[in-house]
């Protein structure tokens, strides 16, 4: 294995040597997969865009399509409510969350 991230992290001891055919097959097959969606996640973005720039911001209706929106209300910003400020909010806070992310090295 060269010097790289991967040695970095298994030198910390927070990561497993897992350099086996089937673990880097899938592990490549994810990283294809995140590549094609984010190709797309781009595309729908770039034609989002140009679908509202095109409706001037109206709901709009054509041969096939409709193209609404809806307005949510925005995120409370629990951090500038000054009693929160003084107050202990981790009794309060969900269970944690794990997130896995793959990183090509």
């Amino acid at each position: 294995m060269k010097y790289s991230k991967a040695k970095v992290l298994l030198d910390k001891g927070n990561c497993v040597d897992r350099s086996n055919t089937q673990w880097d097959a899938i592990a490549a097959e994810l990283h294809k997969s995140q590549k094609v969606m984010k190709t797309a996640k781009d595309a729908v973005d770039y034609y989002k865009d140009k679908l509202t720039e095109y409706s001037e911001g109206q709901a709009s209706v054509g041969k096939k399509y409709a193209f609404t929106y809806t307005v949510a209300k925005g995120n409370v910003n629990y951090k500038i409510i000054p009693v929160l400020q003084k107050m202990d909010l981790e009794p309060y806070r969900n269970g944690p969350v794990t997130r896995w992310k793959l990183e090509e090295l």
